[in-house]
C-alpha cells in the first residue's frame, strides 16, 4: 500500500518586522501583562500602571499661571529627593509625636499641617494607587494606627482622594527601575528615585 504524497504548499516568506512593529508588539504585550496584573490586584483608584520599560518622554506641563501648584510640586519633589539621598523610604503619613520640637533630622513623620500634605502626596506617588485604597485587614488591631498605608474606618477618605488627585497631576509617570527603586518623572520634567 503506497502512501499518497501530500501536496506541496508554496513557500511563504516569513514576515520581517520593522523596529516600529516590534515596538508596537512589545507595547501590546506590556499592556496585556499590566492589565492581567491589575485584574489580579483590583485597585479602587488607579494612578497609572507602572510600565515594564521606561516610556517615551511625553511631557505634560503644569500651567505656568498656577504658581501655587508649581511651588507645591517643587516641595513634593524636594521631599522625595531628600529621602532618596538619605537612602530612606518616603515618610509615613502622620504627625510626629514630638510635633515641632523633634530633634531628628531624618524623622519619619511630618511636623506641620503643610508638611503633612507634602508627605501625603509624596507617599501617594511612591505607593501608587494602592495607598489608602483598600481596607486594612487588621483594622482595630493594626500596629501602624493612623500611619497605616491601608484605609481605616476613621480615615478621611476625601482627604486621601484629593492627595491622590494631586499626585496624578504632579507626576508624568513612574516605573520600577529595580526591584526596590521607583523612578519618578514629574510633569515639569524633573526626575528622582525613591526606595519602595
Amino acid at each position: 500500500m503506497e502512501l499518497a504524497e501530500s501536496p506541496q504548499l508554496p513557500a511563504v516568506a516569513s514576515p520581517v518586522l520593522s523596529p516600529g512593529a516590534r515596538a508596537a508588539i512589545a507595547a501590546v504585550r506590556a499592556a496585556e501583562v499590566s492589565a492581567e496584573w491589575h485584574r489580579a490586584h483590583p485597585l479602587v483608584e488607579p494612578l497609572a500602571p507602572t510600565p515594564l520599560i521606561p516610556p517615551a518622554k511625553v511631557k505634560k506641563t503644569i500651567p505656568v499661571t498656577d504658581k501655587p501648584l508649581r511651588d507645591f510640586a517643587n516641595d513634593v519633589y524636594k521631599e522625595l529627593r531628600c529621602r532618596s539621598r538619605q537612602e530612606r523610604k518616603p515618610r509615613l503619613y502622620g504627625m510626629c509625636s514630638s510635633n515641632k520640637w523633634c530633634s531628628q533630622s531624618n524623622c519619619n513623620f511630618a511636623h506641620s499641617s503643610d508638611e503633612l500634605k507634602v508627605v501625603g502626596v509624596a507617599r501617594a506617588i511612591a505607593k501608587g494607587s494602592m495607598w489608602k485604597s483598600t481596607p486594612c485587614n487588621v483594622s482595630e488591631r493594626c500596629s501602624f494606627g493612623s500611619h497605616c498605608d491601608y484605609l481605616h474606618d476613621d480615615d478621611d477618605r476625601m482627604e486621601f482622594i484629593e492627595m491622590k488627585r494631586l499626585a496624578r497631576l504632579l507626576v508624568d509617570h513612574t516605573y520600577a527601575k529595580t526591584e526596590k527603586v521607583l523612578e519618578i518623572v514629574f510633569s515639569d520634567g524633573k526626575t528622582t528615585t525613591v526606595l519602595m
